[in-house]
């Protein structure tokens, strides 16, 4: 399963039509890919095609967890490959920032999940 996460930053103005903005934080998560095969020649141009930058955030660790608790029973072990260019900036407090994968871990743990955690930033 190949799945991209990201945030989105929306203002909305404020109901009397003044001028007060509000800035409201959205998750995004699309379905790249499902295979139990996969094949470079034919899935990676895809996947790289999709990685374009434009969800303008980092909505991770929180979306993470929705997406292995919806997923997998616990006591599955599962394998993470994490690819990120950046840190999470729009999941909610205690899973936001670089602390967000420690809150993620214990969470996921207490609950019975079993994870190998691999992953990779990217610095550009």
């Amino acid at each position: 399963r190949v799945v991209k996460f990201g945030g989105l930053t929306v203002f909305d103005e404020s109901e009397d039509g003044k001028v007060r903005w509000t800035a409201r934080q959205e998750m995004l998560r699309t379905m790249l890919l499902e295979t139990m095969r996969f094949q470079n020649a034919t899935h990676l141009p895809p996947l790289l095609d999709s990685w374009d930058g434009t969800s303008q955030g980092t909505y991770m660790w929180h979306m993470i967890h929705i997406d292995i608790q919806g997923t997998y029973k616990p006591g599955t072990p599962i394998r993470v490959h994490l690819i990120t260019d950046g840190v999470d900036t729009h999941s909610p407090v205690p899973l936001r920032g670089i602390e967000g994968m420690d809150a993620l871990q214990k969470n996921l743990r207490e609950a019975g999940y079993r994870i190998q955690w691999n992953i990779i930033l990217l610095l550009f």
